[in-house]
């Protein structure tokens, strides 16, 4: 669209703006659909997935056979890669949706008709707002959220390391 004139052939910058307005609408509805019918998946899988990493990585502190902590490391690894993977794409769903709004702001637009930079201008602003899948109450998913989760299995960890050493030490009393 940088190069894009009123003036080229057969096609106008109005008709190329709906088109662009109407795709955009179609993409901010399918993320809203995928979003509202993924929310208690993604709350599941945030809830099962800090409680995976954790236990195994537990066991595999805890455990006495090297058998073991390498199937536990081998194990919290590809959790982690799933997680990962995850998160990833939800955040890179955020950043290109922030995308659009700069690109637009990058083209002529104050070189079309009033009407074309209205579009283009509501357009902005539309696709200021980022967006985003939820990981339930708990907010959008990110790889901030993916710390987040780092976090709480590093918490959940040593709650039960805690546990697990009072434990050991009232059963040999």
């Amino acid at each position: 669209m940088k190069k894009f004139k009123e003036n080229d052939e057969n096609i106008t910058v109005e008709a190329v703006i709906r088109y662009c307005v109407l795709e955009h609408l179609k993409i901010i509805q399918i993320t809203n659909t995928l979003n509202n019918c993924l929310r208690n998946v993604t709350l599941l899988e945030f809830i099962v997935l800090s409680a995976q990493i954790a236990l195994i990585a537990f066991e595999g502190f805890t455990s006495q056979s090297a058998n073991t902590v390498v199937v536990c490391i081998v194990h919290v690894l590809m959790l982690l890669v799933h997680m990962l993977l995850f998160y990833w794409h939800a955040d890179e769903i955020r950043h290109e949706s922030m995308a659009i709004s700069e690109a637009l702001y990058e083209t002529d637009w104050y070189e079309y008709s009033r009407s074309t930079s209205s579009t283009i201008h509501i357009m902005m602003m539309r696709s200021q707002r980022p967006l985003s899948l939820s990981v339930g109450p708990f907010g959008e998913m990110s790889l901030t959220m993916a710390l987040k989760i780092l976090k709480g299995v590093y918490t959940y960890m040593t709650f039960l390391q805690h546990s697990y050493g009072q434990t050991s030490s009232l059963g040999t009393n």
